[in-house]
This record gives structure tokens, sequence and C-alpha cells, in this order.
């Protein structure tokens, strides 16, 4: 999904309206989104999308953003500047900036202001309307020179996955060569699917009632098999 958000074509689709009409439907009544340790980014990521189920994920979310933010500005003890990041830059994609932090008990935007990090640079420059030119070339560079000959970073797939992120939020474009060899690399290293972790799934002595209707809330016209 987070590839998706970069592809204009995509990024409209039926897959992803369908993805987050999904994600709406299953959002807990406290603004939950069922994702342990990852609320504000998925949030964050739902922003990038334009669809009306979009809306309304990020209202059902205010109260919660109200309740958990800590006293230093941010949303999650561990990373407060990356927090804040994501949840103002979520709002403010979608006009609510102004409503987050009239309800918000402290303004995260100083947190933001003192943050080198490129996800802090892509926030002041999409929410708050302040350019880091240097510190974005900066940061930049320094991604790209770590890039190894592989186009991995470290040969790992997690920190490959952050540093293509961290090009795109100092605002390198999505087709920029070092990324796309960055994930070039990542697909390199899919594994093919074991269809043994699958055996029997489907079976007439293991299927059972699905725990919610997995096809409607998503919109699809898949019925189920007799």
């Amino acid at each position: 999904m987070s590839a998706m958000s970069h592809h204009p074509r995509y990024r409209a689709g039926p897959i992803a309206r369908a993805y987050w009409r999904f994600t709406a439907s299953w959002q807990r009544r406290d603004g939950g989104l069922r994702r342990l340790g990852g609320q504000w980014y998925l949030l964050e990521l739902a922003s990038r999308f334009r669809f009306r189920s979009i809306r309304q994920i990020l209202t059902r979310s205010l109260p919660m953003a109200v309740r958990l933010q800590k006293r230093d500005g941010g949303f999650l003890p561990d990373c407060p500047a990356q927090s804040a990041c994501q949840v103002v830059l979520a709002y403010s994609r979608h006009g609510m900036l102004e409503e987050l932090l009239a309800r918000l008990r402290c303004d995260p935007r100083p947190l933001i202001e003192t943050s080198e990090a490129p996800l802090a640079v892509r926030t002041r420059r999409e929410a708050l309307g302040r350019h880091d030119g240097r510190l974005a070339g900066r940061l930049e560079a320094g991604l790209r020179r770590r890039q190894r000959r592989d186009s991995s970073w470290g040969g790992l797939i997690l920190a490959t996955a952050e540093a293509i992120h961290g090009l795109l939020d100092c605002g390198v474009r999505p087709r920029d060569e070092a990324a796309g060899k960055g994930c070039e690399w990542l697909l390199g290293q899919q594994r093919p699917i074991d269809r043994r972790l699958f055996a029997g799934a489907c079976s007439p002595s293991t299927r059972r009632a699905p725990p919610w209707p997995p096809c409607a809330a998503a919109g699809c016209t898949a019925t189920r098999p007799s």
C-alpha cells in the first residue's frame, strides 16, 4: 500500500479504495486501527489517499490522538518526533490540521521543528510551509553515500526500505535511480509462496464462517463458496 501511494494510477484505483474502505469499517469505536504499535504509521499512510473513507478514519482517530498525546508533544514515548510528524502530516493533508491543533493539549510543532529526520523535513515542507533545502540535501547525500553496490542499504530489508522512504521524504522523486534500484533489490529478496502453509485451509472440514463479512465492507462482489 505504501508503494501504491506513490503511483498516481494505483493510488486512486479499486484495490486501494477497497482496502481503505475495509480498514474504515474495521476501525474500533475508540479510533484504534487494530495495528499494535502502528496506529500513527497507518494513519499517515492512509492520509496519502483521497477516498471518502480516509476522512472517516481521521475523524474517528482524533479523540485517540488527544488522549494518547504525551507532554513533549509526541504520541509515542519511544519516537516522539516521528509520531508527531505522522499525526500532523495526516491531518494537514485533509484540511484538518487546525482542528487537530485546537483539540490537542500540547502543540506538536516545536518537536517537529527541532527534528532533523527526513520525515520531519517532509512534515515542515508539506504541513508547515517551511523548506529545509540545505538539510534535505545533506540528508539525501548521506543516504546515497551509504547505498551499497548491490543497491541495498546494509544488505538489510528494513534498512533499505527506510532509506528509500528517507530519500522520498527529502524530496527525491519516486523515479529516482537510487530509489528505483533499492526497490528492485527489495523485490529480489521476496521469497516464493509456500503453498503448504495454505494446505487444507479451504477444505470442507476446515471451512468456517468468517468472524466478520470479509467482502461486503471492501465492496467485493465475490460469493461465498458452497
